[in-house]
């Protein structure tokens, strides 16, 4: 692996959200109980709420990883902190390459024009030219497998077709890496 090769990696890290004038401990408690982090304080005596504890590790180009775990474990903090979304506040965390974050996969989506022309607007949303879209439609079309369902409006496709048509950009992105948060259980075997 060469020294500009991508990779994402982290040392140590941890991911604090202070609780500013909270009135009470039970009341520190019960939002803690629902949020999954753990009670702790920083080094200038103030509350905070550990969302991550010395995390550790180290990705590089073709790794995959998956994330599972209860409401308020941390794993879209996690997502955040590895896109760069998040500075840890103990401990390091480095990005060589470009993120592609993608926490909302239904911005830039227009559910009265059809596949085509909302996959146009993602890429100029995400920062192409119409001219490097129109290169790139075919590709992302075939990355689809909807077919002739791309030149219907967005509205009348079922969630599977959403979830497959939202996935689409990953061709049109320049960045090596991603991050993508939420998994879906509406994707096919061939997906």
């Amino acid at each position: 692996m060469s020294a500009t090769d991508p990779r994402i990696e982290t040392h140590d890290a941890w991911v604090e959200f202070p609780i500013f004038d909270a009135k009470s401990r039970s009341l520190k408690k019960a939002f803690l109980g629902k949020a999954g982090g753990a009670i702790g304080r920083n080094n200038s005596n103030v509350v905070v709420v550990e969302a991550l504890r010395d995390i550790t590790m180290s990705l590089s180009l073709g790794d995959r990883v998956g994330l599972v775990g209860h409401n308020g474990a941390g794993k879209s903090t996690l997502l955040r902190l590895l896109s760069g979304i998040y500075e840890p506040t103990r401990g390091s965390a480095s990005v060589v390459g470009r993120v592609a974050p993608v926490f909302d996969l239904g911005v830039g989506m227009d559910p009265e024009i059809s596949g085509y022309e909302n996959i146009i607007i993602r890429g100029l949303f995400l920062g192409q030219t119409r001219k490097q879209m129109a290169a790139k439609v075919d590709e992302i079309a075939e990355f689809t497998e909807l077919g002739d369902y791309l030149a219907m409006p967005l509205r009348t496709y079922s969630t599977g077709m959403r979830v497959r048509w939202r996935w689409e950009w990953s061709p049109v992105s320049t960045r090596r890496s991603c991050c993508w948060m939420r998994a879906s259980a509406r994707w096919t075997p061939s997906f």
